[in-house]
């Protein structure tokens, strides 16, 4: 029986969702740190779209 974290792992050919949110969330943290709005909103941006893509995938 598979975890939950094991059907969340890309077949061949898709996008690695979890590890682009968890990338996009490291790197606005960091924006925040060097005071990069505009940077943090990308990333911010770029970590719900992935969020909303793994939401609605279907495993």
């Amino acid at each position: 029986m598979k975890t939950f974290l094991e059907h969340l792992k890309p077949k061949d050919g898709e996008i690695d969702h979890v590890s682009l949110m968890k990338h996009h969330k490291k790197a606005a943290i960091e924006a925040l740190r060097k005071n990069d709005h505009d940077a943090a909103a990308y990333h911010s941006k770029e970590f719900n779209k992935h969020e909303e893509a793994l939401k609605n995938a279907t495993y």
